[in-house]
């Protein structure tokens, strides 16, 4: 080993734990080169296994080895780390179970494990290894180090989850649990033994106790399918419940030893775990200790010698158990129990059932209601010193991890389970605190406020046993308007429970008045801080508050009123025009708020409308940041920026010069594809909308080359979405916008011929509002606009192709008119019958007289669909619109107008067909003479000639 090179290691290790920024940089940059250099990790090794070096220096070189493995470590890596250098490490970490420092342990034992992940098959001697040392080692060091790094281990190959891995878990799991089970009930037995002793080795027993335990969960869990009621896993489960029950009365004796009794409801919190997760993974198999474990539940929860013994965590735990045995569905047999019905199913339910009688319900939710709902001294200490905070967290914890969410869980899934024992428990007991006097008594407040919350909980399930509005009219309306500091507990609960009855059984003549005192509510003697009206206040609130939990609440619900009062939104837009740019400068990394803002902004833009124009100074910053991709924060404020963006786009009555320059953006965005194609092609055609000459002038490029890019490579429904894009392109600008997208269509028109149209066909074929036949669309709008260059398309497809264009032309018809019938919407059969009919007179080709009979065939059978006699024998087109058809009180966003103005110059909706086929007619009999018309007129069926003369001559 290079001696110098040693040295250098050393020192660069130790400025790395100096307290030197610069030190330290430099010290990363030198790290960072050598990670690719042979021997680099064996030096690392030395380094580490010498305990004369200093112990921050040999906690960082485990560090570097461990994110050197992740790296490097697999044969594929570029850099690998060498089968020689991998051999090296591997021989040391098996020996370096006698690590002294805990810090230093752990690493090892992490290391160890994620090599074990990437390559256990490679290392066969790591399990040989580390079982001898836990089961021969004399040294207590020894012992905890093994069972560390095989704790470590099988919770790493518990982690992977690909078929052959788990197979291989479960052999591993086959091989040692038994071994892993004796060790635990000895280390336990010798824990029991070691506490009644007052030995001062209890807290290493607890130790090997605790890791020997953290090793069966994730064996239990992922390492049986199922198991049988005599089998290990049961034994283990049995012994669960009795260790329970023992460590608790330990932990209770402890209260002078806090160190002891935290490890102890550490450990009756890993015992509980083991049954949560086993139930959660093996419901079945755990079914003969439903009895038992519904039993533990019932007796620490809801029995007052219980009670006694148990503490926070743990109580949660025996709520998430109680609930999951509630709620799991492999417990509840289908209504009609047929022979083939599985036997443990039945049985498991007929426990549940047997368990939760009437009196022991009726206990529960007693309790659940009076013990746990009720605010603690810690809920109103909270709430006075930092309310916001208070309401953040009771907004955010998710019942998994908070004891009164958990409880409020579990009274949801017995109501819902047991609703006809239910329900009336907890009526009777609204009804007694309906009937009860007012009292300033704040356990009489306290016990209120538990049962309100059961009452607005279960809104859904009580709606025909509670009279709602006489309640809120009678009693709870008088508690709303008393001013009692202390009653601000039932003020806030008689809001919340109102919220929760609003949409169930709330009368709306009752409204009003709620209303009235939620604006009272929101002065600045109240919780809620400030003004007089909805929309001051909450602006108000806005400014105020400092957490930014509390602002996302306020921003959701300025959002929601905006949305609701529409272009009503613009007398405070001011206020907010000046607020929101400050609180977005100010929110800096919060990129959750400012996703808030940007959703908040939309919403505004949409109700101003027009009117938005004058927030462009703070609009268009915000969504050039929001869709940078080179920009770290669109990873969070993309999808709203781009939701912002179109609608900015959609109420612009003018194109702007920064409005145009933020679709620099758009490039990168559409080179990302997934989710937001659909999108980003809405905001083009937007732009097209608005101002197609700007804007083709500038961005055509990149919107072709994505065409171009996109165009047979994604899938149907993206074709569909970039299909309209072009197709507004053309209609907008059938000139300019046909000639620079002449690359797209040859692309079409080569997928069309060439690819045996089936992605043309099923595009042709599907029949929604926006896709049916999108793609011949292209040409019948180039033939009706621009027809020379319908003709030049088909010239350098027939180049392109080495064909005659009469083959090219005569294939496009054949398909086009094959197809038609697929087509659902009348408007795309009208514009191919439009398009056909007008190449008639133009005399292009031989191929389209050829087609005369078939193509007047096709304008028939369309006018049969869409041609109206009215009263009086008025001959109208159905499709045709009037400048005055979409009067209505409605308002219309700016980009409704454009599409409106457009749909009406559109000859499908201004062009009556009986007369645009009448006049083309009349052109072919000039363009080809009186013998040639009448032969192919001639041609026709004697039925579709009767008909067409009905429709065109009258």
């Amino acid at each position: 080993m290079n001696e110098a090179w040693r040295d250098a290691v050393l020192l660069a290790l130790s400025h790395a734990c100096s307290q030197d920024p610069s030190l330290i940089k430099e010290a990363e940059r030198k790290l960072k080169t050598w990670e690719v250099e042979p021997g680099f990790y064996s030096l690392l090794m030395l380094i580490f296994k010498n305990e004369s070096l200093d112990v921050n220096i040999r906690w960082i070189a485990i560090l570097y080895m461990k994110n050197g493995v992740e790296r490097y470590w697999r044969k594929s890596a570029p850099h690998s780390i060498s089968e020689e250098e991998k051999g090296f490490m591997k021989q040391n970490l098996i020996t370096s179970f006698d690590e002294p420092v805990n810090q230093v342990a752990t690493q090892v034992a992490v290391l160890i494990s994620k090599i074990a992940r990437m390559g256990l098959r490679d290392w066969p001697e790591l399990f040989p290894s580390l079982l001898k040392e836990v089961r021969e080692s004399k040294d207590p060091l020894h012992q905890q180090r093994s069972l560390l790094v095989l704790n470590h281990v099988i919770k790493m190959l518990a982690s992977k989850r690909l078929i052959p891995d788990r197979q291989h878990f479960r052999q591993i799991t086959s091989d040692i649990f038994g071994f892993i089970l004796q060790l635990w009930q000895s280390t336990t037995a010798s824990l029991l033994e070691l506490y009644q002793m007052k030995d001062m080795r209890v807290l290493a027993s607890l130790e090997l106790s605790t890791l020997t335990l953290k090793v069966l969960r994730k064996l239990i869990i992922h390492g049986f399918t199922e198991f049988e009621p005599t089998s290990q896993p049961v034994c283990l489960l049995q012994a669960v419940f009795e260790k329970i029950k023992i460590i608790l009365q330990y932990r209770k004796a402890e209260t002078g030893n806090h160190n002891l009794q935290e490890k102890l409801e550490k450990y009756v919190i890993l015992l509980t775990k083991v049954l949560i997760d086993t139930q959660e993974h093996h419901a079945l198999s755990f079914s003969p200790l439903m009895q038992p474990s519904l039993e533990l539940c019932y007796n620490y929860l809801f029995t007052s010698q219980g009670q006694e013994n148990i503490f926070e965590k743990f109580a949660l735990q025996c709520c998430k158990l109680m609930k999951i045995i509630v709620k799991c569905d492999m417990y509840k047999p289908p209504r009609e129990i047929k022979d083939t019905t599985p036997q443990e199913i039945v049985k498991a339910h007929q426990v549940k059932m047997a368990f939760f009688t009437p009196t022991v319900l009726s206990e529960i939710v007693r309790q659940l209601i009076l013990r746990y709902f009720p605010l603690t001294s810690e809920d109103l200490e909270s709430w006075e010193s930092d309310p916001e905070n208070f309401v953040s967290e009771e907004a955010g914890e998710s019942w998994r991890y908070n004891l009164r969410a958990c409880t409020e869980v579990l009274y949801l899934s017995l109501l819902s389970e047991f609703r006809s024992t239910v329900t009336p428990v907890v009526t009777e007991m609204i009804k007694l605190v309906q009937g009860s006097p007012p009292s300033d008594d704040m356990t009489v407040l306290l016990q209120k406020d538990a049962v309100y919350n059961a009452c607005g909980l279960a809104s859904y399930d009580l709606f025909d046993e509670i009279d709602f509005d006489q309640w809120f009219t009678n009693q709870l309306l008088h508690e709303l308007n008393n001013s009692s500091t202390r009653y601000k507990v039932l003020r806030r609960r008689v809001i919340w429970m109102s919220g929760q009855w609003i949409n169930v059984k709330f009368a709306r003549q009752t409204r009003p008045v709620l209303y009235q005192v939620l604006l009272k509510l929101m002065n600045a003697q109240e919780d809620l801080v400030f003004l007089d009206e909805s929309f001051g206040s909450l602006f108000h609130l806005l400014k105020c508050t400092q957490d930014c939990d509390t602002k996302m609440h306020v921003l959701y619900v300025l959002s929601l009123l905006i949305q609701r009062i529409g272009s009503k939104v613009q007398p405070f837009a001011a206020l907010l025009s000046l607020y929101l740019p400050e609180l977005w400068q100010s929110s800096g990394d919060h990129n959750m708020l400012r996703c808030a803002i940007v959703s908040t902004m939309t919403h505004l833009v949409e109700g101003l409308g027009v009117l938005s124009r004058n927030m462009y100074s703070f609009l268009v910053p915000l969504i050039q940041l929001s869709t940078d991709v080179s920009q770290p924060p669109h990873i969070y404020l993309l999808e709203d920026g781009l939701d912002l963006w179109q609608n900015v786009l959609v109420n612009a009555s003018c194109m702007t010069a920064e409005l145009l320059q933020l679709f620099v953006n758009m490039p990168s965005l559409l080179e990302l594809g997934s989710e937001n194609l659909r999108i980003c092609f809405g905001i083009i055609e937007s732009y097209v909308l608005l101002d197609q000459r700007q804007f083709l002038q500038n961005f055509s490029a990149p919107v072709v080359d994505a065409c171009l890019r996109m165009l047979g490579n994604i899938k149907p429904e993206g074709g569909i979405i970039l299909s309209r894009v072009v197709e507004t392109i053309i209609k907008v600008s059938p000139l300019t916008g046909t000639e620079l997208f002449v690359p797209v269509l040859l692309k079409i028109f080569h997928m069309i011929l060439e690819v045996e149209v089936k992605l043309f066909t099923y595009l042709f074929c599907l029949g929604t509002h926006s896709s049916s036949g999108h793609l011949p669309v292209y040409y019948g709008e180039i033939i009706l606009h621009n027809y020379p260059a319908f003709i030049h398309i088909v010239e350098n497809v027939a180049q392109q192709l080495s064909k005659q264009v009469t083959d090219v032309l005569t294939q496009l018809l054949d398909i086009w008119l094959d197809k038609m019938d697929c087509m659902t919407r009348l408007e795309r059969r009208k514009l191919t019958v439009l398009s056909l009919v007008t190449l008639l007179p133009l005399n292009v080709n031989k191929c389209v007289i050829d087609k005369f009979a078939i193509i007047v065939d096709a304008a028939v059978d369309v006018l049969h669909e869409i041609h109206r006699v009215e009263d009086g024998g008025i001959h109208t087109d159905c499709l045709v619109l009037l400048v005055g058809d979409d009067d209505d009180d409605e308002e219309h966003t700016e980009e409704h107008k454009r599409k409106r103005q457009l749909c009406l110059s559109d000859p499908v909706n201004c062009c009556p067909l009986w007369k645009f086929v009448r006049d083309k007619l009349q052109e072919c009999h000039s363009v080809y003479g009186q013998e040639t018309f009448q032969y192919l007129m001639g041609c026709l069926d004697s039925a579709v000639a009767t008909q067409l003369a009905t429709f065109i001559n009258h």
